[in-house]
């Protein structure tokens, strides 16, 4: 039982996208995951400081009321001030780098005094390492809590965040960089300390990732499956989205939900699947895919067909309308053809068009072997649906 285990847990870098980690953390206390250490690069060390400390909803906090005022220090206030790589920033950004040859980081150390106390990190049960790296010895610097001297656990944190865009950070006479230059995920931190259960969570970071010589370990990978937003990015809404799709992907990883593109609970996918195939609901989440339902919700797999349903039958009918045109009455044919030319709108339409192809019984087998190849999506999309009792719906009279 994953309860019974203690991992290792290694956070990766990614700036703002590190939210996603808070998520994850929040997945782990409802599930009573064990963690015996924590490494990360740049906000992965800052993320893995707060969690070494243990204060969820301190870190929480922090998350929530962050934005850019409080880790970067510019003369004058941004045109976009949630996003540090807006394109209506860079002119001042690049302006503000060259005058200060890189952004200072003052305010980075003022935050983390606020809501990490080296104390409680360094008294806690699970240890903390980063990695950063020297560019005065020009060598990488792998680190844990127990052989960073005294008072020097934040400055050790800001030498592994200290993105290209900022000062250096120097410690006692030597100039650090973020650890991204090195390796964005620290595994092999903890396999030298010999855990054989990890846990990596990536967030897309940019950065250099190092193969981990894992061996005979167990290592479970926590990632979006979509990009989050961007390295700067703090809006309100980005972050807290971040953070919730960390804690649905983590509750999927560790088999709590299910659904490659979807969450979906696991009891009534398993009594979907056991009715239905496992490849209709494939079909059902790739339909659901093409009429945009909410991604980041959990759905039961009948809630997600209701959802794909209502989108399709109002689909279906402009479908029909569509056929009924001159200039598209050749629109099914055409879609049969060996290399068919669809107009742009057309394509909008290729799962009801697949459903009225594959359930009408004069349709050949050649034919169908054709739509399989030519759109496999939307043929198995439709296949489903049919299988469902989903059909078209006939043109609004009005």
């Amino acid at each position: 039982m994953p309860d019974s285990i203690t991992y290792g847990l290694v956070f990766a870098g990614g700036g703002a996208k590190g939210a996603y980690q808070l998520g994850v953390w929040k997945a782990f206390d409802k599930m009573n995951i064990h963690i015996g250490a924590v490494t990360g690069t740049s906000i992965g060390a800052i993320n893995g400081a707060l969690y070494a400390q243990g204060d969820l909803p301190l870190a929480l906090k922090a998350w929530r009321g962050l934005n850019l005022r409080d880790v970067i220090s510019m003369e004058d206030a941004l045109a976009a001030p949630d996003n540090l790589f807006d394109v209506r920033n860079i002119s001042q950004l690049l302006h503000s780098m060259f005058r200060q040859k890189g952004l200072d980081m003052e305010p980075v150390r003022e935050l983390l005094k606020k809501y990490i106390d080296e104390d409680k990190v360094r008294a806690s049960s699970i240890d903390f390492g980063v990695v950063s790296f020297d560019i005065t010895s020009q060598k990488p610097v792998e680190i844990f809590k127990n052989d960073m001297p005294d008072g020097l656990l934040l400055d050790y944190i800001m030498a592994s965040a200290c993105f290209p865009v900022f000062k250096s950070v120097e410690i006692d006479g030597q100039k650090f960089i973020d650890g991204g230059v090195y390796n964005n995920m620290p595994a092999d931190m903890l396999l030298s300390r010999g855990y054989k259960h990890l846990i990596l969570v990536d967030i897309g970071g940019v950065g250099i990732v190092r193969g981990t010589k894992s061996g005979d370990a167990d290592i479970i990978t926590i990632k979006p499956q979509t990009p989050l937003g961007g390295l700067f990015d703090m809006s309100p809404k980005v972050l807290q989205m971040s953070l919730r799709r960390g804690m649905l992907d983590t509750y999927r990883a560790f088999g709590r939900l299910t659904g490659r593109h979807f969450y979906l609970s696991v009891r009534s996918s398993a009594r979907f699947v056991k009715k239905y195939g496992q490849s209709v609901l494939d079909g059902l989440e790739t339909a659901g895919q093409q009429y945009g339902a909410d991604p980041y919700r959990v759905y039961t797999p009948e809630k997600l067909q209701s959802a794909v349903a209502e989108k399709f039958m109002t689909d279906s009918q402009k479908y029909t309308l569509l056929r009924q045109k001159a200039s598209h009455s050749e629109f099914r044919s055409r879609l049969l053809e060996d290399r068919p030319r669809l107009r742009k709108f057309e394509k909008d339409f290729l799962i009801p068009a697949a459903v009225d192809i594959l359930a009408d019984p004069n349709t050949t087998v050649r034919a169908r072997e054709t739509l399989y190849r030519l759109v496999p999506a939307a043929a198995g999309a439709a296949e489903a649906l049919l299988t469902l009792g989903i059909r078209p719906a006939a043109p609004d009279s009005n």
